[in-house]
């Protein structure tokens, strides 16, 4: 096992990280937190047309100065499939491969005036698969994406024409190590407590100073125990999925290194389904 950074490589290298830093052992805790702000009683949000939705899926294989993650391509390709097999269609997919920073920032920023989302979308999902830090996402030119500029870009007063309508945020990267000082500093654009940031749900692969695994050339843990658990799902409620997700991987040899975090803004229960079927 090696860390996705630069040096010499052991001689074996059979699995890998999506860290940009050369990481410790983790140390034996349950990092696992779920925030719901619902319950089973309040409303679902209303998917009333097909396609319902929008899926964007961002995924870094090359970089300027770290090494090539082919993992990360294994993993659109699941999204993808996955999503198409199970929904029929119900989602326009965008694929985004080997962005810089400029490009990433300029893509979220245009949502609001171009032709990616319409008027009848019930839900947008963000997927993004690359090397990460504790500050944000690696982008191909090694420069950082912060975590809160991509929520920044979905809010609700942002977004508006996704105001009150839910946004998926899926992050599968590494999130830094424990002792790793970090010297950007974040702009404070994210979610905080503002009701700003409602109808917002975010799955990150692993909790804050943790990794991510992924085999070489083939999905990472994490989505592949994502895609399964939506493939398997009966009900289609996130938060069932999420759970599932997060069973799959504290049930295998994973569960000491990673384990989703996820942090729920929803207003209302989110059933990946129109409400006519």
């Amino acid at each position: 096992m090696s860390t996705r950074s630069s040096g010499r490589p052991p001689a074996r290298q059979v699995m890998t990280t999506r860290s940009s830093a050369r990481l410790p052992a983790r140390q034996g805790t349950d990092p696992l937190h779920c925030e719901r702000e619902i319950n089973a009683t309040v409303r679902t949000y209303r998917m009333q047309k097909e396609p319902f939705g929008a899926l964007l899926i961002f995924y870094n294989t090359e970089f300027d100065n770290l090494p090539e993650m082919e993992s990360c391509r294994k993993d659109a390709d699941l999204m993808e499939k996955t999503f198409r097999e199970k929904f029929s269609g119900n989602f326009r997919i965008s694929r985004f491969e080997n962005k810089n920073l400029s490009k990433i920032t300029s893509i979220l920023n245009n949502l609001k005036s171009d032709s990616t989302l319409i008027p009848t979308d019930s839900m947008l999902m963000c997927y993004f698969s690359s090397h990460g830090s504790r500050e944000g996402l690696v982008t191909k030119n090694g420069e950082i994406l912060p975590y809160d500029e991509i929520y920044k870009h979905l809010r609700n007063d942002e977004l508006l024409c996704m105001n009150g309508k839910p946004k998926l945020v899926m992050l599968d990267c590494c999130r830094g190590t424990k002792n790793h000082v970090f010297q950007q500093k974040l702009a404070g654009a994210g979610l905080h407590s503002k009701k700003i940031h409602s109808d917002m749900a975010i799955l990150k692969a692993s909790p804050e100073g943790y990794t991510t695994f992924a085999f070489e050339k083939q999905p990472s843990v994490f989505t592949k125990a994502f895609c399964g658990a939506i493939s398997n799902s009966i009900t289609l409620d996130y938060t069932d999925i999420v759970h599932e997700t997060t069973a799959k991987i504290k049930q295998s040899k994973f569960s000491k290194q990673c384990v989703p975090e996820s942090t729920s803004y929803l207003d209302a229960r989110l059933i990946f389904k129109t409400s006519d079927t």
